[in-house]
């Protein structure tokens, strides 16, 4: 049982949600609420403790994944038969993961080649034509190394609008994404994991007659359309040392390049993420207890337009960590992870992230948990907005945008009936 609050939501469970994708995921959630951001783009997003998504730190297997320009559509694009568990963390997460937790962390783990079907094919539809396609093949190569092919399509072309408002109740969406990973185990000391996906969308949304080719402009046609490129690459590496000592080196890099127009208004948005998390861990003793030390560099590129305004920040972000997973008292029935991390922003200077979980079995089936922990985020206008923006109003925008700050801290009491 861990220290942290967290729900595991495995593939039996995404399977019974007939869920697509990652946003459709949590219908059936105690920890997160499911709802869609806005009616004129058709995004969907996660609530955690009241707040939208975005202040929630989305991962791909424990490396940050969905955020900035990502925080709009991010979550479409992880294909539901791809992923075969995700861990939900309410309140304060991991120090070691970053300081962009704030109301919490999900975790995806994809299909490993090793244990995935050689083959699987899926083909979904549904009342509104909304078609989809799904196809993963695993292979294992040899005895040291293995790899996993992924390609899903979806496309919805039906216009619908049953409230008869002359707006479409969904928006028309062409997109195919493709994923490929490998795996390499020596055995022993050496493991390596790396994949690669990329994700090609065209969205339209707006007024049921409005033709993207013909009437962008005219008066009784209002629509936004939005073409979105993004490549994901990723690899982990890991080391077996002698004494129950660990080294995992992390690797993250983020194209994505949206462009598009919101009614008659211009938009585009460029962005280039790169991230490098080094871990070394040692297990103290045979009761879990553990430590973990590291480091991290984050480089993030954005630059947004929007009519005739733009938008254009460079994040250089250091980072070192330290947390500690210790298990206390009569019988180990307090559990304790405690961390504390510091950044160095190139643009707004340092941030300090103590973070702490404690768990305390009080009974065999009564457990009292208490968190605490702050957290960061920095904001991305106009992707973030896109529902603020369809309309003809004037658009005011601070010169000086600042970051957000949020302390999270709670308790809770858990009886397993």
């Amino acid at each position: 049982m861990s220290a942290r609050n967290v729900e595991v939501i495995n593939s039996n469970d995404i399977l019974k949600d007939a869920c697509c994708n990652l946003s459709e995921s949590f219908e059936n959630s105690a920890t997160v609420d499911f709802a869609y951001s806005d009616a004129v783009s058709g995004a969907k997003e996660i609530r955690m403790l009241g707040l939208d998504g975005k202040y929630t730190q989305i991962m791909v297997e424990n490396v940050p994944s969905i955020r900035s320009l990502g925080n709009t559509f991010g979550m479409n694009y992880i294909p539901g038969l791809l992923m075969s568990s995700i861990q939900v963390n309410k309140g304060a997460g991991s120090v070691v993961n970053g300081y962009e937790s704030i109301t919490g962390q999900i975790n995806v783990e994809f299909k490993k080649p090793t244990s995935a079907d050689k083959w699987l094919v899926n083909l979904f539809l549904n009342q509104d034509l909304r078609t989809e396609i799904n196809i993963i093949s695993a292979t294992k190569i040899n005895e040291k190394w293995s790899t996993l092919t992924a390609l899903n399509s979806q496309i919805s072309l039906l216009k619908m609008d049953f409230n008869h408002d002359n707006y479409l109740d969904n928006p028309l969406v062409k997109n195919v994404n493709f994923f490929n990973r490998f795996s390499y185990a020596s055995g022993k000391i050496f493991g390596l994991w790396t994949g690669v996906s990329v994700n090609i969308e065209d969205r339209i949304c707006g007024s049921t007659h409005f033709d993207p080719d013909k009437n962008r402009y005219a008066q009784n046609a209002w629509g936004l359309r939005l073409r979105t490129d993004r490549v994901e690459a990723f690899a982990k590496t890991s080391f077996n040392l002698p004494d129950e000592n660990f080294i995992g080196i992390q690797y993250k890099y983020i194209f994505q390049n949206q462009y598009g127009y919101v009614g008659r208004r211009d938009y585009s948005g460029l962005e280039h993420f790169g991230y490098v998390n080094f871990i070394y861990q040692k297990n103290v003793n045979e009761q879990d207890d553990l430590i973990k030390v590291g480091a991290s560099m984050l480089t993030d590129y954005v630059n947004e337009k929007f009519d005739s305004f733009s938008r254009v920040r460079t994040e250089v972000v250091p980072g070192i960590f330290g947390e500690m997973n210790f298990n206390f008292g009569r019988d180990k029935k307090v559990m304790l992870v405690s961390g504390l991390r510091f950044d160095y922003h190139n643009l707004y200077g340092p941030f300090v992230s103590p973070r702490v979980n404690i768990k305390w079995n009080i009974l065999y089936d009564l457990s009292l948990r208490i968190s605490g922990g702050r957290g960061y985020r920095v904001p991305t206008l106009f992707a973030e907005n896109f529902g603020l923006l369809a309309n003809d109003r004037q658009i005011i925008i601070s010169p000086e945008i600042k970051y957000e700050e949020a302390w999270n801290y709670g308790a809770g009491i858990n009886y397993k009936f």
